[in-house]
């Protein structure tokens, strides 16, 4: 049995998946579990695998959006990649049937975002944010474009067969960046994210912008929204 030399979730016990975590003498240790092991069918038990399966699909949007994962990359303690920071920070901000309101697409406090107007159909995303204001931070002579990052989470699939929940990753295309006039962002769907879409009766958005320079690059963050 392996021991674990730093913990990403705090202290763990049980198993996820084909690991089980044991704490001894103040120390984590990892290792397989036996083939003729059983997971438990407790209420505790089952609802602690759901919330680890909510927050590693969580993270998983969130890591395929390139830009997001260059700041949790930035921000993260050396040698722990940017998925598992993604995890390690929101694992306490998912249940185990749904993603609160306080999760997060970004590793640290951004800029923020006064009243954004934000409407979700099955066929578009639209985002109007009002004008950011000189006070955020911005330096307009390096950060040219503002790009808006999108994670939509599903639950409660209108069929049995349908999977409980489901996360889709967007992004809009880069808009000039101004800090006195607002600024509307617009991501179509495409077919099969309509499909996505019409399968579930609930819904919730996540959103975060991103400034880059003349070359495409991230440099700043803006707080998470959500609707």
């Amino acid at each position: 049995m392996a021991q674990v030399k730093k913990k990403v979730l705090g202290t763990v016990h049980g198993a996820v998946g084909d690991m089980v975590f044991r704490e001894k003498f103040g120390n984590s240790y990892v290792g397989m579990r036996p083939k003729s092991f059983v997971p438990g069918k407790d209420d505790a038990s089952i609802a602690r695998r759901n919330r680890f399966k909510m927050v590693i699909e969580f993270a998983r949007a969130v890591n395929v959006i390139k830009q997001l994962k260059y700041f949790w990359d930035v921000y993260g303690p050396q040698k722990m990649s940017p998925y598992n920071y993604i995890v390690k920070k929101n694992y306490l901000n998912v249940l185990p049937d749904d993603v609160s309101n306080t999760a997060s697409l970004v590793p640290d406090l951004g800029f923020s975002i006064t009243t954004p107007t934000i409407n979700i159909t099955n066929t578009r995303i639209t985002v109007t944010v009002p004008a950011l204001g000189t006070n955020t931070g911005i330096d307009t002579n390096i950060e040219k474009s503002i790009v808006l990052k999108a994670i939509l989470f599903f639950k409660t699939p209108l069929q049995p067969k349908n999977k409980p929940f489901e996360f889709l990753s967007l992004e809009s295309t880069a808009q000039t960046l101004t800090l006195t006039d607002p600024i509307v962002f617009n991501i179509p769907l495409s077919d099969y994210e309509t499909q996505i879409y019409d399968l579930y009766s609930a819904r919730k958005g996540f959103f975060a912008l991103v400034t880059t320079d003349i070359n495409n690059k991230p440099i700043r963050f803006s707080n998470t929204e959500n609707s």
